[in-house]
């Protein structure tokens, strides 16, 4: 919220900031899913879903374990066996 505001601030052109100003994110229908898929779950079955979705949405800007995990900051090991868990492989994003 307070980047949304900064930015309204930013780009402002008049001495007042108005609720026409105020550009909230899109939530695309995947978030959506997401979150209403989450009833009934342990929170550790919503933490492997948001980490899968998480490793999804990254491997297709650094498309190689080794990249990701750089990234992330965490083993290359750590990422190669969590793509294998989570079944992300390379072949799906070409």
């Amino acid at each position: 919220l307070k980047n949304v505001l900064y930015s309204a601030l930013a780009q402002l052109t008049s001495s007042q900031l108005t609720v026409k100003d105020i550009v909230l994110p899109a939530i695309t229908s995947t978030q959506v899913s997401w979150i209403n898929n989450i009833e009934n779950k342990t929170l550790d079955e919503m933490t492997k879903q948001f980490e899968k979705e998480v490793l999804k949405s990254l491997y297709i800007e650094y498309p190689s374990s080794r990249k990701l995990a750089k990234r992330l900051g965490v083993s290359h090991t750590s990422i190669a066996n969590k793509l294998r868990d989570y079944g992300i492989r390379e072949e799906d994003f070409c």
